[in-house]
């Protein structure tokens, strides 16, 4: 399930959200990404290969995700027109964007 980052008549989108390999009703999918009640942090890499609206516009998207659907699994990934990936963890500390090579 690809949901665009943007509203895409107006041009390109920045980002394509992959979805998640699980069932969105899968006992794992329990994660929120609620900036409310966790630290939000991105690394610098991430920062310096994205826009910090652009990372910002995904963790909204992922959080609204998570109340539409009763939670998501701790690792959504989305990616950019030429293959650049940028990948969203909820660990039981903090909500992280990051490179998949920041892992």
């Amino acid at each position: 399930m690809k949901k665009h980052l943007c509203n895409c008549d107006k041009g390109d989108c920045p980002l394509d959200w992959d979805g998640q390999e699980i069932a969105f009703d899968h006992p794992d999918s329990n994660n929120f990404f609620d900036p409310t009640r966790k630290m939000f942090v991105a690394t610098r890499n991430a920062l310096h290969e994205f826009e910090r609206d652009v990372i910002m516009a995904a963790h909204v998207l992922l959080f609204r995700e998570a109340i539409t659907h009763g939670g998501l699994d701790y690792l959504q990934t989305f990616r950019d027109k030429d293959g650049r990936r940028l990948w969203f963890i909820e660990d039981g500390q903090a909500i992280t964007a990051l490179l998949p090579e920041d892992y």
